[in-house]
């Protein structure tokens, strides 16, 4: 049983990039976080290896700053490490003008009086010193000395942040990649056919996932749209240089310092935050973009010179195709911030919704697994595993930690996310197969909350679509989004996935979106391999036909996995599915009750 009330034992922090140092700078820095120092006004997290002298920066609102160094001498503290610290003090002195105050961080507490050669004098001396130099340069620095007691004073506020801190470094079982990727497993196992990593395929669904991990998609929206920029100032002085002789007066700088703005702007926000990501300032930049006075006249400057006698056929159609050609890099520059001004970032809550069978537990799952595979948090949930009652409890229960308080592990994931520098990911899969589905509907909202209140964790819940109203508060507060399943670009979907199989694709059928759906597809190929099949049957020409063979595969399924009331080829399914469909149309419903049907 792990240790959920771990001591407070430096000489066992958890190692962060495989190093107990930097397991020891990094609380540091997230002690800085739980608790910056008054008329803070933001901190830069200078990182291992800096040469200021420094690895966190506390810059106040005067202006004035305070460095902060780690040092993780365990066990030694003799004149090697007074030497390390004086070079630290000496180099973070001349980097930083404005350095009121340096804080040496050390993992223990220094031994024995003032008055003798003891840890102590020494760290006396170099406080003495280091003042000194600094007032020979006209300054005064304060240097103080957070040891181990001081460290722990920090560690031990009773709020869930400090909480989750405790947890996190100083339990080395829990909250590791392994415990993640043991706990995700078991759910895996699971899940059953519902996720298997070999059959996926990216859908449109993908995009937002990525967004609430700042997975790779992600990356790779922001890297395309901070380089539309560079292609708009790039058409704009093309443009220019054939204009302007001809157009003098156009207000050719004051876009180009449009452009200018808008990308200092991209290029200023912190992307690589695990926290809430503000877009407004970027927004508000790429209004004059868009809309701006500037561009409309020098729109109209190049429409003017274009209709102008004195421009020759060709130098007309030189301009209108350069014209053309900036304001397609323009329009990119709009386009490409669409796929990043989303809610999302701002309140990292996801509710994907969609019909049976499109997919939704093998994009969670897929999700979860990729976080824990780039040494992420995250936890998956499957509704199945909830009764009634408090689902935080049987979250705590099903993760193996039930001596602990729902909030110290909500802050336990706040300290990893910001360990591993991507959001911690709280994911509940398919709430409508909960045992009771009404508990999501009083508690969820209360669920959503509690997590909101850790800025560096992500909620993704996901419900069949047709019980969302009985099982999401009409209240939610978050994105909600559709899952379409191959839809959107079905056919070059279902092709890959059957590539991936190495498949032949059938015609006609799949021109209807019903057989691209992927739980239609996923049994069709897997009773193919079991046949050891590369193709669908001759014969399949129409829907009808292909059902029938989905259906076979469905039965033949079922039986292989042990369920009794029907054997292969005896009808009763297909007869219990007629019979299904005849109630449907009869009552002109897309569902029947559980009991009904």
């Amino acid at each position: 049983m792990p240790t959920h009330h771990p001591d407070l034992d430096f000489a066992r922090i958890r190692a962060h990039h495989g190093s107990r140092d930097l397991g020891f700078e990094e609380l540091l820095r997230q002690l800085l976080i739980a608790g910056p120092p008054a008329d803070c006004a933001r901190l830069e997290h200078k990182g291992p290896g800096a040469d200021g002298g420094v690895e966190v920066l506390a810059h106040l609102s005067t202006g004035d700053l305070i460095g902060y160094q780690s040092k993780y001498f365990i066990n030694d503290f003799g004149d090697n490490q007074i030497r390390q610290i004086r070079t630290s003090f000496s180099r973070a002195l001349s980097a930083y003008p404005r350095m009121v105050r340096y804080v040496v961080a050390l993992p223990r507490n220094l031994s024995g009086s003032p008055d003798h050669n003891s840890m102590r004098r020494k760290w006396d001396q170099f406080v003495s010193d280091a003042e000194a130099q600094a007032a020979a340069l006209g300054r005064s620095v304060v240097v103080d000395l957070w040891d181990e007691s001081a460290l722990v004073a920090h560690l031990t506020p009773g709020d869930p942040i400090h909480a989750g801190l405790r947890l996190f470094f100083f339990d080395d079982v829990v909250l590791t990649n392994a415990w993640f990727r043991e706990r995700f497993a078991t759910t895996r196992a699971e899940l059953q056919d519902r996720y298997l990593p070999e059959d996926h395929v990216d859908v449109e669904a993908q995009h937002l996932l990525d967004v609430a991990a700042r997975g790779p998609r992600f990356g790779a929206a922001i890297a395309a749209h901070r380089g539309t920029y560079l292609n708009a100032l790039e058409a704009l002085q093309r443009l220019e240089l054939k204009a302007k002789p001809h157009a003098p007066t156009a207000p050719w700088a004051a876009v180009s310092q449009t452009l200018e703005a808008a990308r200092d702007t991209a290029f200023g926000i912190d992307f690589d935050t695990t926290g809430p990501i503000d877009l407004s300032r970027l927004r508000a930049a790429l209004e004059p973009v868009q809309r701006g006075p500037e561009v409309r006249a020098l729109v109209d400057a190049i429409h003017e010179l274009s209709r102008a006698e004195t421009v020759g056929d060709e130098t007309r159609g030189t301009l209108q195709r350069l014209a053309w050609g900036l304001g397609d890099a323009m329009d990119t520059i709009v386009s490409s911030f669409g796929k990043l001004d989303l809610p999302l970032l701002m309140s990292p809550r996801l509710l994907v919704v969609g019909e049976a069978g499109v997919g939704k537990s093998h994009s969670l799952a897929h999700l979860v697994d990729r976080q824990i595979d780039s040494c992420g948090a995250a936890v998956l949930f499957l509704g199945q595993q909830f009764a009634s009652g408090d689902p935080r409890g049987q979250m705590l229960s099903r993760l193996g930690l039930p001596g602990i308080a729902f909030e110290t592990f909500l802050g336990a994931m706040n300290a990893a996310a910001l360990a591993s520098g991507r959001p911690s990911l709280l994911v509940i899969d398919a709430v409508n197969e909960s045992e009771a589905p009404h508990l999501w509907s009083t508690s969820l909202a209360g669920l959503a909350a509690d997590v909101a209140r850790f800025p560096n964790l992500a909620l993704v819940v996901s419900c069949r679509d047709i019980y969302e109203a009985h099982c999401i508060p009409s209240g939610w507060n978050g994105t909600r989004h559709r899952h379409l399943g191959f839809e959107g670009d079905a056919a070059a979907a279902a092709k890959a996935y059957l590539d991936r199989h190495g498949i032949d694709r059938p015609a006609a059928p799949f021109l209807d979106p019903t057989f691209t759906n992927p739980l239609f597809l996923s049994t069709c190929v897997r009773r193919l391999v079991a046949e050891g099949r590369t193709a669908f049957p001759t014969g399949l020409d129409g829907i009808t036909q292909l059902f029938d063979f989905w259906l076979d595969g469905v039965e033949a399924s079922l039986v292989r996995r042990g369920y009794r009331r029907i054997r292969r080829g005896d009808g009763r399914l297909r007869a219990a599915l007629r019979r299904f469909a005849d109630q449907l149309a009869l009552e002109r419903r897309e569902e029947l009750p559980l009991a009904q049907a």
